[in-house]
C-alpha cells in the first residue's frame, strides 16, 4: 500500500514540516560534498606544512596553538505517555519506545508508506527468486540475508539463529506476548549460514516478506537461550518473563542502546555506533513518561522537553499555537490519524446491533468536535484513515449515523428498552439502562469527552457511571481487555491490522491472558473469511480495495464499536530539532520515529 503525503498543515502558521515527498535511503544517507572539502583542505594542509617556510624568524618561540575542546554531545529530551514495562512482545509494550532500541528485517516510512530494508540487505521478491510461492500447498518460503557486521548493543555478532530462538520464543504458547498471529504462521525457520534467514509459511500470508519488528522478533541467544531451556523444562516461565533484559537490561539492535533505566518512565539512550543504518546523529536521548497532559505543557513552555511523541493532548497543543509556536520556539506537526471509540465489552445489553445504533444517533458528534477539538479533527464514522486511498471509495457505502434523538429513542424502543417515569430506560426484566463507563484518569481529553457523551445519553434515557482507571492500572492483567459497559479506547486504523483487532480469534480472553486486541468482542464469521483473505498473498490490488470496501460497509453496518472523532496526530518540537516527519498512517507500521537515527539538534 503506497500513500501520498498528508495535506493537513499544522496548528499555526506554515505548514511548515508537512507534505513532504518521499524519501529513499539513497536521500537519507547522501554523500556529503563538506566530507569532500573537508578532506582536500585537510591534504592541502598537510602539504602546506611540510614545505619550507617563507616568513622569516624572530628569533622568538612561537605560542602553541589553542586546543580546540571536544564537542559536546547532542542531547535530545522526549517525553511521552505510555508506560510500559518491556521492550519486547510482552503485554504493557510500547512499539514507538522499542523503535529506539530495536529493529526489524523491514521497516516502514511513515510518512510515505514506503517499504524498505532494515536489518536484512533487500525486501524478498519473487522475482529474485527470493520469495517462493506453493500455489498447491498452500505454502511459501521467504528468505533474508541479513546485513554483513550486525552486532548486539553488547558488541556480540546479530546472526540467524537470534532470529529463529526469537521465533521459537513468540511460537510458545506459555510465553505471554500481546499478539500470536504471525509466530503462528510459521512452521519452521532455517538458518543455512550466520546471515541466511528462511522463512517458511503454513499460509500464503501477504506479508511473508515484509512483516515488522512488532510482529515478530529476534532475541538475543547469548543472553535468554539458558533461561528459556529452563523454563520450558520446568514449565514454570516467571524467571523468563521477569528477566531483566525485558527492561532494564536491554541488549537490542536499534539505533540507541540503553544507558541507564529507572523504571518505564525515565530512561536514557546512548547513539549505537553500529547501528544498521548507521550511526545516529543525535548522541544521546533521555525519555521521560509524563501522563498528566498539564505537564507536559509546563515543560514545553519552559523549554525543558525538546519533541513530545504521543504525550501532547489537544487543548495543550492550541495553547502551544498561541505560546509557542507563534513565538517561533518551536514547530506543530497535526494530522487526523487514529481513532478514539467507545469500546462495548461483556455487558450482554450492548451486543443488540439497534442499541449500540441508538447509542451513536444520540451524540452530537460534530458538536463534540467543534467544543472539544476546536473543530480541528473530524467526526470518524468508519475504520479507515481520511488520507487513505480507498477513503473516497468506502465513505460513501457507509452507514452514517447522524444525531437524531427521535431515532435514538426509536431503537432503544424497538430493542425492548421504555422510559420509565424518572427518565430512565427499563427493559421487560425491570432492569434499568445503567453502564459502567471507563476512562484514562488524568487525560483531560477523554475525561471530557467522558462528561458531554455521559450528558447525551441521559437525554435519551441511559445512565452512566464513571469507572475512570490510571493508564498502568487499565493495562494490567487484572482489568486489561475487559469492562463491564464501554471504555474510551483508541486504535489504529491500518488495514494491516484489521486482521488483529476485528477477528474472532484476536478476542480478549481469559487464556490469552486478556491481551487480544480485538477488545469489543466482535465475533462474524463474514468478516473473519475477509480478513483471511485481505493477508492472502495472491489477493489482487483491486481484489484487497474491494474487500476493504466490502468491511466497511459490513462494519458500519454493525458499529461493533462506536466512533466519535479522529484521535488527532499531534508531534510538537523545538525549531532546533530537525528530521521529524507528519505520519500518514499510525499503529507499530507507522512509528514516529522511524527515521529516528537522521533526526538532529542545532
Amino acid at each position: 500500500m503506497k500513500n501520498s503525503p498528508s495535506a493537513d498543515a499544522p496548528l499555526g502558521n506554515g505548514g511548515q514540516g508537512m507534505g513532504v515527498g518521499a524519501n529513499t535511503l539513497a536521500n537519507l544517507y547522501p554523500p556529503s560534498p563538506r566530507l569532500f572539502v573537508s578532506l582536500a583542505l585537510a591534504v592541502s594542509l598537510a602539504f602546506a606544512a611540510c614545505g619550507p617556510s617563507t616568513a622569516p624568524s624572530s628569533g622568538r618561540q612561537q605560542p602553541a596553538p589553542a586546543v580546540q575542546p571536544p564537542a559536546a554531545p547532542k542531547t535530545l529530551v522526549i517525553v511521552g505517555s505510555e508506560v510500559f514495562d518491556n521492550f519486547w512482545l510482552f503485554g504493557n509494550r510500547d512499539t514507538e519506545q522499542a523503535g529506539f532500541v530495536d529493529a526489524g528485517f523491514v521497516g516502514q516510512n511513515a510518512n510515505t508508506l514506503e517499504l524498505f530494508p532494515w536489518l536484512a540487505e533487500e525486501i524478498p521478491s519473487i522475482e529474485r527468486g527470493t520469495w517462493r510461492i506453493d500455489d498447491g500447498a498452500g505454502t511459501m518460503e521467504t528468505t533474508f540475508r541479513l546485513r554483513p557486521g550486525l552486532a548486539w548493543h553488547d558488541g556480540t555478532p546479530f546472526t540467524s539463529a537470534d532470529f529463529r530462538f526469537g521465533w521459537e520464543v513468540a511460537s510458545d504458547p506459555k510465553v505471554p506476548i500481546t499478539e500470536r498471529g504471525v509466530p503462528a504462521l510459521i512452521s519452521g525457520v532455517d538458518t543455512p549460514d550466520d546471515r541466511t534467514v528462511v522463512v517458511k509459511w503454513k499460509s500464503l500470508y501477504k506479508n511473508g516478506g515484509t512483516f515488522q519488528k512488532q510482529d515478530i522478533r529476534h532475541l538475543p541467544r547469548h543472553i535468554l537461550g539458558e533461561p528459556f531451556r529452563e523454563a520450558a523444562a520446568s514449565g514454570d516461565y516467571t524467571r523468563f518473563e521477569n528477566h531483566p533484559h525485558f527492561n532494564r537490561e536491554w541488549v537490542g539492535m536499534g539505533a540507541y542502546k540503553l544507558a541507564s533505566y529507572t523504571d518505564g518512565t525515565d530512561f536514557s539512550l546512548e547513539a549505537f555506533d553500529r547501528y544498521a543504518l548507521g550511526r545516529p546523529k543525535i548522541d544521546r536521548i533521555r525519555y521521560r513518561v509524563i501522563t498528566d497532559e498539564n505537564a507536559v505543557l509546563t515543560e514545553f513552555l519552559s523549554g525543558t522537553v525538546d519533541i513530545s511523541i504521543g504525550g501532547t493532548g489537544l487543548q495543550s497543543a492550541l495553547t502551544l499555537r498561541e505560546q509557542w509556536e507563534g513565538q517561533g520556539k518551536g514547530k506543530l506537526l497535526v494530522t487526523p490519524l487514529s481513532s478514539r471509540y467507545l469500546s462495548p465489552s461483556f455487558n450482554p445489553w450492548l451486543r443488540d446491533v439497534r442499541v449500540r445504533q441508538a447509542l451513536l444517533h444520540g451524540l452530537d458528534r460534530e458538536a463534540m468536535n467543534q467544543n472539544l477539538f476546536g473543530g480541528i479533527s473530524q467526526v470518524q464514522h468508519m475504520p479507515l484513515n481520511p488520507v487513505e486511498p480507498r477513503f473516497p471509495r468506502a465513505d460513501p457505502v457507509a452507514t452514517k449515523y447522524p444525531y437524531d434523538v427521535q431515532r435514538a429513542e426509536q431503537l432503544l424502543d424497538s430493542a425492548g428498552w421504555r422510559l420509565g417515569a424518572d427518565g430512565a430506560r427499563v427493559n421487560p426484566q425491570g432492569e434499568r439502562f445503567e453502564l459502567e463507563y471507563r476512562a484514562t484518569s488524568g487525560n483531560r481529553e477523554q475525561e471530557a469527552v467522558q462528561l458531554v457523551v455521559i450528558d447525551f445519553w441521559k437525554q435519551i434515557g441511559v445512565q452512566a457511571e464513571i469507572r475512570n482507571l490510571s493508564n498502568p492500572v487499565a493495562r494490567d492483567p487484572a482489568n486489561r481487555g475487559r469492562w463491564a459497559g464501554v471504555s474510551q479506547t483508541g486504535g489504529n486504523v491500518s488495514v494491516a491490522e484489521y486482521d488483529q483487532r476485528w477477528n474472532t480469534d484476536s478476542i480478549p480472553n481469559e487464556g490469552n491472558r486478556w491481551v487480544g486486541g480485538n477488545v469489543n468482542q466482535w465475533s462474524n464469521p463474514r468478516v473473519d473469511a475477509m480478513l483471511e483473505e485481505l493477508t492472502h498473498v495472491r489477493t489482487t490490488r483491486q481484489r484487497t480495495d474491494d474487500q476493504v470496501v466490502d468491511f466497511i460497509r459490513l462494519w458500519t453496518q454493525e458499529v461493533p464499536a462506536l466512533p466519535i472523532v479522529y484521535n488527532v496526530d499531534i508531534i510538537p518540537f523545538k525549531t532546533s530539532v530537525t528530521g521529524v516527519l507528519p505520519r500518514t498512517i499510525s499503529g507499530g507500521n507507522g512509528l514516529r520515529n522511524w527515521n529516528v537515527h537522521t533526526w538532529d539538534v542545532t
